[in-house]
C-alpha cells in the first residue's frame, strides 16, 4: 500500500490538464506503479484562506 503522505513531486510524471480560477489540475502518473491520479494545485490569496 502506498503512503501518500510520503510522496513528493519527483515521484510523479506531471502533465497539465487545465487551469481555472481556483488553481491548476494535473494528471500525475506515479512512476513506481504507473498509476494515474488527478492532482489539483490550489492558489491562495493569503494565509487565512488555507
Amino acid at each position: 500500500m502506498i503512503d501518500f503522505k510520503k510522496l513528493v513531486y519527483k515521484d510523479f510524471k506531471m502533465k497539465k490538464l487545465g487551469q481555472g480560477s481556483q488553481g491548476r489540475t494535473y494528471l500525475g502518473t506515479l512512476i513506481a506503479t504507473n498509476d494515474q491520479y488527478a492532482i489539483k494545485k490550489e492558489e491562495y490569496l493569503d494565509e487565512e484562506d488555507k
